[in-house]
């Protein structure tokens, strides 16, 4: 609760709105921290997230989606879900069975930003998208 509003005050606080290095080394401990940067206002954040985050490249669809850019946010997340389906190892079993609930996880969340009033994205496209991985998946399970 303390660090909540500490935070709040050096990211949201008009004093420090100009300070650009302050907040990118108050964003970089949170995310070493494994603290959610996204829940802020910062004026850099979604700068700091497409730059600095790219090995957690989920925190930007969150950033999105809290933000309530919902067609931003679907997109964000249907394409990690297809670029995690690239990168998933097909040798080792348990890695592919994580990366299609991964997958799916993200679709799922790429389906309710899609159902947001004004985000002018289908659900169906995505829903199809999540069918035909879950079917993928027990078929290589039957095999």
């Amino acid at each position: 609760m303390i660090l909540d509003a500490l935070l709040r005050h050096c990211l949201e606080g008009h004093q420090y709105q100009a300070d650009e290095l302050f907040h990118f080394c108050i964003l970089k401990w949170m995310m070493q921290c494994g603290l959610p940067p996204y829940q802020y206002q910062s004026p850099y954040l979604k700068t700091f997230l497409e730059v600095h985050a790219t090995d957690q490249p989920e925190l930007l669809c969150r950033y999105l989606q809290h933000h309530g850019r919902w067609a931003e946010a679907c997109d964000a997340y249907v394409s990690l879900a297809k670029s995690k389906s690239a990168k998933v190892d097909a040798s080792e079993l348990q890695q592919e069975v994580q990366g299609v609930k991964d997958r799916v996880v993200l679709l799922q969340s790429a389906a309710l930003c899609a159902r947001m009033p004004g985000s002018n994205r289908r659900v169906e496209p995505i829903l199809r998208m999540m069918t035909e991985i879950t079917s993928r998946e027990e078929e290589q399970a039957r095999i």
